[in-house]
């Protein structure tokens, strides 16, 4: 236990910057919010003024709150991505950059403790501080719909767990996938995996030309199959129509969270990460 502590500790210290990425972003916006409300009460605007033609009933100003507390998650979410990818490189080739490889490699501890600290930090780092971030803001904004427009308070914890939920699996899916790039690699690791997907496509190219095979792309499989990720864009558009369908809208919420395609996704980022592991293990240090 003690080991890990420090393998964390270690990670910590070298990359708190990137890992709070999320936090940084979420003050400033806080801040420029408030600087807007300032310069809005001081011109007489309120925020009732805002919602004065929006229907009353049928769920409108809780389905309001849901998409406003879905849609700051969302943005949130993608920053996380941005650091779990950065911190993934980071974990694996910061220490050949900075000369210590050889140094850090040679301690006393089992590898599979010394790469499970890094892919946990790497994947569950990000996810813990984006539900921490997101439920902050998920609370500030469902207190205040609640307060001002009489909107259901629970509606946006739950539009809260199930955007976390989904998008805290995409961050450990692209995170592992980087991170299997990232043990490949040592310098320029997103780059050279751009380079070699675009390679790949090439030749499929060139063999489904040449032999007339109808070998699938790559690039297809990855978007469609493996990064793709259903937010229920549809149904929300239908919900927006017909307000009455909200519930129906969460229920499916539920649905795409637990479905077998999401289930394969943890599976593909479980074999990614071993992927990456095994690979790190046997390249050379220096």
């Amino acid at each position: 236990m003690k080991q890990l502590k420090a393998l964390f500790k270690k990670e910590w210290n070298t990359n708190r910057f990137t890992l709070l990425l999320p936090v940084y972003a979420t003050l400033f916006i806080y801040l420029a919010v408030g600087i807007a409300v300032i310069v809005a009460w001081s011109q007489g605007v309120k925020p009732t003024m805002v919602m004065r033609d929006v229907e009353t009933g049928t769920g409108a100003k809780t389905m309001g709150l849901f998409i406003m507390v879905f849609g700051t998650t969302l943005m949130t979410s993608f920053i996380s991505i941005i650091s779990a990818i950065a911190i993934g490189d980071n974990v694996l080739n910061g220490d050949a950059r900075h000369k210590c490889e050889i140094l850090h490699s040679s301690q006393p501890v089992p590898f599979p403790l010394l790469s499970g600290s890094k892919f946990a930090f790497m994947s569950l780092g990000p996810i813990l501080v984006l539900g921490a971030v997101s439920l902050v803001n998920s609370l500030v904004i469902s207190t205040f719909f609640s307060a001002v427009f009489g909107a259901q308070f629970g509606m946006g914890l739950v539009a809260w767990l199930q955007t976390w939920l989904q998008m805290g699996l995409q961050i450990l899916l692209i995170g592992s996938f980087c991170w299997l790039f990232g043990s490949i690699f040592k310098q320029r690791s997103f780059l050279m995996m751009g380079l070699m997907i675009i390679v790949m496509e090439i030749l499929i190219l060139t063999l489904n030309s040449i032999f007339g095979w109808h070998i699938g792309s790559l690039s297809g499989f990855l978007l469609t199959k493996v990064l793709t990720i259903d937010l229920g864009f549809n149904d929300l558009a239908i919900t927006l129509d017909y307000k009455d369908q909200m519930w129906d809208f969460v229920t499916n919420g539920w649905w795409r969270i637990f479905s077998w395609s999401n289930l394969l996704k943890l599976g593909y980022s479980l074999a990614f990460g071993v992927a990456g592991a095994l690979i790190y293990r046997e390249r050379e240090l220096k």
